[in-house]
Formats: structure tokens, C-alpha cells, sequence
């Protein structure tokens, strides 16, 4: 009956509410968002003095309005705005040709004084780093800054940083409109490129006009030992870090990668002679659960992700010790924990058949690809990612194939075909004693996998006439509904933190529990003495003393209380 959950249930409310209007509709919170028509249809009308892009809005408006009335909602019309061609939405401004910065966002940028602390420091990279998307190679360009945030870093305020500093000012002040995706419109394409001190990427998507539309752009920075790595390693590394940041946008719907890397393309399209390590074959393996193509640019037109990764140097520049942006726990979640499949560059027939004689052909198939990620015939976009995010699950050993352990359950082995199956179901039945189903089922899973094991074991084991006799009877206990028998006779009461307005930190919030009815009170302490006052007054007296009053374990319900 807290106050910690209000905003969560809020949010749901208006969620339920809003459902049949997304993504039209976009709520924030308290916020409400109707987007208009995305075309203004060169300004035909629908009828005589009414454009059609504007009436299709108003009818927009109409429903959402309706659904909000229908639920007994109220909206404010002082704090709304109607039919505006732009307006700002949690720190940015929107409008036909995209996202912009919040100008009062920018200002702000642009009258920060020099830095004299890391604090200060750590506060102005914060606030430049929400508008990263915007700024051509951000990563690069703070740089300087992001020295002095490392641990037991000099503080050393200079020229470069003074310079770093200025170049983001700058390059706040005139954005490029970034566009919203439309997954309806054309085709989405991630251009990547890396260097020996970092990558750059950029998100795009062909408009209607047939002109490139950009999304965001990216960019990060090589710890020391990845600087180090072969050029071919630093470009499949930076395509698994493109694909990690723009994942969002990407999952669930096919694209175009265009990078110069030819040897990549090569082993991506399995036409490379050379078999990469297996640190290599861990990111090809991941860039492979995605649904692409991808076509080679050579350098020259390979404009914007090539300046991204190879962004001028600051003078006396170190690269950092530690990632900037691990993608080992991306990587294992992609794969669910790859690093135990032997993955070996071979071709079916090369290989032979994998398992033994007991497999089905579903789980060789699974080996197969374990082995050489050739995945089965026919399977298309979602089948497919569906399927071979299921392979991931499991590895070979030994011409077995097993499922891989999680936090609830060890390995595996897989057992095919129902005779098998009913066979180990019934042993250990046996030795448990005919101890039931769930007993059996929890040793049985323990050890072995298959799909359908509880119906197996529940269908197997229910006429077992064995476990029938020794059966006692079991009885249910009954669900104790808690009730208030009138009103005023229960109050439950909780303490939360808020925001602290006018020296007051803590929000007291007591419920009548069979109306609901609130009484609240602002603390700027969290004490049993404001506690016990506050049930006193806006209870005992004015609704009578209560014969119940329900409170956690805080220490402000002792004592006084």
C-alpha cells in the first residue's frame, strides 16, 4: 500500500489506456504525445478548407481523447499543446525533419564555465553525453576530458582540455536533424569502419526521395591491448560493437552493412581461405544472428564511419588501459555463453554424421551447426533467428550432444526417441521408491533434457498403480481473504523518499483499506515522533481511532508509534 510503486502503476494505467494507440501515441508519465501524419500530402485538402494531414491528426486526437474519457481520465488544457509543428519531449525537440537538442538543453552547454573539479568535469561530460548521437566523432572529441575521469588520473586542466571542451560547445550549437526510423519506409544501413584508435558508425535509412536520412551516429574508443589487435580483428570487433549499439534498431528487421574490409566480407560469406582463432569466431558467430547484407565501400566513399574512427589525435594522447565499452557480456548473451562449442570451419561433408546412432535428426542438425554454423534449409527471418538462438543452447562432447548449464540447472545430456525416454523415466521412478511425479521429474531433469519432459513423466507415471496405493490424501488449504468490516477501521501506512521541495525529503502516505482513501503528509525527517504525530492528527482525530493500523519493520515505526 506504499508509495514507492505509485509512479510504476501510474505508468501502467496510462499505458492500458493509450494501448491501441501506439506508437502513435507516445506517453511519458504524465506526458501524452499524438504524432501527426509523417506527410503533409503537399498540402491536398480532405474538403474545403481542411488539409488532409490536419484532419487525419484531429481524428487522431479524437480517439486518444475518447479512450481517456472513457476510462474517467482528465487531461489539462492549460499544459497542452495542439496541432504544434514542434515542441520539445523529455530533453529533445521534435519536429517533421526529426530530433533536435532542447535549445534550453544547449544553452545551458554553452554557458559552462571552465571546469576546476573531476566533479565538475564528470558533470559536463554527463550532460553533453545525452546528446552524443548528434555529435560527429563525440568520443574522440572529449577525449581529453575523459582522461581526467580515469582512475588516478592527474588533475591536469590545459589547452587540450579548454579545446575539448570548445569542440563540443561547437558542434551542440548546429546538430543535424536526426530522424525517427519508419519501419515501413526504406532501407536501414549501419556504415562501421575502424582504426588503430578507435570506430565510428553511423545509422541510416533511405527516405522516400531515395536520399540517405541519418539516424544517429557512434563512435568509440580501443583500450590498449585492442589497439594492438590485427586490422582484420579491429573490423569484425567494431561491426560486433555497431551491431551492440544500434541493436534496438535493428533487432527483428533485415539491413545493409557497408564497411571497406574485404577479408571480413570474405569470411562472413565463407569464401575466405583463411580459418580466423577462435576469439575471431566468437564475433562472426555473433554478427551472424542478425539478418543482413553486406557490401563492400571502398575508402574514399566510406566517408563518415572512416572520420569517426580516425578523428585527429590530441597532442600527448593515450589510448585507455580498460574497454571503453566491454562486449564480452553482449557477446555471451547473444550467443548464450559460446564459449563452450568447439566451433571448427568445416562443410557437412567433410565432417561426417556428428552424433551417435541414438539422435534424431533435429538434434544432428543442431550438432551440424554447432560445428560449422550452417543452419538448416528454409528457415527465414524470424524461424530463423528463433532457431538458432535454440542451437545456442546446447554443445557437443564426445558425439553427444548435451544442454548447457544456467544458474537453476547443471549440463545436460540430450536423450532422443520415446522409448529412451520412458525407459530412464521408469528406472528412476523405480529407485526413488515411486516417490511421484515431482520427485521423479526433479531427478530426472537433473540430469537429462529432452522438450515435453513433465508431460512425459506426468503422462508416464499418472496410472502407475504402484504410486496409486501408497498415495495418501492430501488436503488444500483455503485462501484467507483479508477484509475491513467498516470504514476507518484499518489504516495502513508507509514512508518513502521524494524529491527534497522546501527542506522536505519523506512523503507519509496512510490508506483507509476498504475505500482507499489517502492522507498524506511531506517530513522532512523520517522519526517515530512525525510519524506517531501524523497518525494522531489526520486519523485519530479527525476520523476516529482506528482498531487497525498496518506499518512495516522501519525504525520509524517504533518507539512513539
Amino acid at each position: 500500500m506504499g508509495a514507492t510503486n505509485s509512479v510504476a502503476v501510474f505508468v501502467r494505467a496510462v499505458m492500458k489506456i493509450l494501448h491501441d494507440h501506439l506508437p502513435e501515441t507516445a506517453p511519458f508519465v504524465d506526458d501524452i504525445v499524438v504524432a501527426g501524419p509523417r506527410d503533409d500530402y503537399g498540402g491536398e485538402e480532405a474538403f474545403d478548407g481542411v488539409r488532409r494531414f490536419v484532419l487525419e491528426h484531429a481524428l487522431q486526437m479524437d480517439k486518444v481523447l475518447t479512450d481517456i474519457a472513457r476510462a474517467e481520465a482528465t487531461v489539462s488544457g492549460k499544459k497542452s499543446w495542439w496541432g504544434v509543428p514542434r515542441m520539445a519531449i523529455v530533453g529533445y525537440e521534435v519536429d517533421k525533419n526529426g530530433r533536435h537538442p532542447a535549445k534550453d538543453k544547449v544553452r545551458k552547454i554553452l554557458e559552462w564555465p571552465e571546469c576546476r573539479t573531476v566533479k565538475e568535469v564528470r558533470q559536463f561530460v554527463g550532460i553533453v553525453v545525452y546528446y552524443r548521437q548528434w555529435i560527429f566523432c563525440f568520443s574522440l572529441k572529449a577525449e581529453p576530458l575523459f582522461v581526467l575521469l580515469r582512475k588516478d588520473a592527474r588533475w591536469i586542466w590545459g589547452d587540450e582540455q579548454r579545446h575539448a571542451m570548445k569542440i563540443l560547445k561547437e558542434a551542440i550549437t548546429s546538430p543535424p536533424a536526426l530522424v525517427a526510423i519508419n519501419y515501413r519506409g526504406g532501407l536501414l544501413i549501419v556504415g562501421v569502419d575502424a582504426s588503430v584508435r578507435g570506430a565510428g558508425a553511423h545509422l541510416e535509412q533511405v527516405g522516400p526521395d531515395g536520399r540517405r536520412h541519418t539516424i544517429r551516429f557512434e563512435s568509440t574508443l580501443w583500450s590498449e591491448a585492442e589497439s594492438k589487435l590485427h586490422s582484420t580483428k579491429l573490423e569484425c570487433k567494431a561491426l560486433v560493437w555497431a551491431l551492440k549499439v544500434f541493436q534496438v534498431h535493428l533487432y527483428g528487421h533485415p539491413f545493409r552493412v557497408e564497411t571497406d574490409a574485404k577479408v571480413l566480407i570474405a569470411q562472413l560469406n565463407r569464401s575466405s581461405p583463411d580459418l580466423p582463432g577462435s576469439v575471431m569466431n566468437r564475433w562472426l558467430a555473433t554478427i551472424l544472428q542478425w539478418e543482413f547484407e553486406i557490401v563492400h565501400v571502398p575508402g574514399k566513399k566510406n566517408v563518415i564511419p572512416d572520420a569517426l574512427s580516425r578523428y585527429p589525435q590530441p597532442e600527448g594522447w593515450t589510448p585507455p588501459k580498460e574497454d571503453e565499452d566491454d562486449l564480452e557480456p553482449f557477446i555471451d548473451r547473444v550467443l548464450n555463453r559460446y564459449e563452450e562449442i568447439n566451433l571448427v570451419m568445416a562443410t557437412e561433408e567433410t565432417i561426417g554424421k556428428l552424433l551417435t546412432e541414438e539422435y534424431d535428426e533435429k538434434s544432428e542438425e543442431i550438432a551440424v551447426f554447432l560445428r560449422t554454423l550452417k543452419r538448416p534449409d528454409g528457415l527465414r527471418g524470424q524461424e530463423r533467428r528463433k532457431w538458432t538462438k535454440n542451437a545456442a543452447r546446447f554443445f557437443v562432447r564426445d558425439r553427444h550432444l548435451f544442454r548447457k548449464a544456467t544458474k537453476a540447472m547443471p549440463v545436460r545430456r540430450v536423450v532422443d526417441g520415446e522409448d529412451l525416454q520412458a525407459a530412464l523415466i521408469q528406472e528412476i521412478h523405480e529407485r526413488l521408491g515411486h516417490k511421484g511425479i515431482q520427485t521423479t521429474f526433479g531427478a530426472v531433469c537433473q540430469r537429462y533434457w529432452w522438450d515435453g519432459m513433465y508431460r512425459q513423466v506426468a503422462k508416464q507415471l499418472g496410472p502407475c498403480k504402484v504410486c496409486q496405493t501408497m498415495r495418501g490424501t492430501r488436503k488444500e488449504a483455503e485462501l484467507n481473504s483479508t477484509y475491513s468490516r467498516a470504514m476507518w477501521s484499518w489504516w495502513t501506512v508507509d514512508i518513502t523518499h521524494m524529491p527534497r521541495v522546501r527542506g522536505r525529503t519523506y512523503l507519509l502516505v496512510a490508506r483507509e483499506y476498504l475505500s482507499g482513501w489517502p492522507e498524506t503528509r511531506a517530513l522532512s525527517t523520517a522519526s517515530s515522533d512525525s510519524v506517531a504525530k501524523f497518525i494522531f492528527e489526520e486519523i485519530c482525530c479527525r476520523w476516529g481511532v482506528p482498531e487497525r493500523i498496518s506499518v512495516d519493520g522501519g525504525t520509524e515505526n517504533n518507539l512513539r508509534v
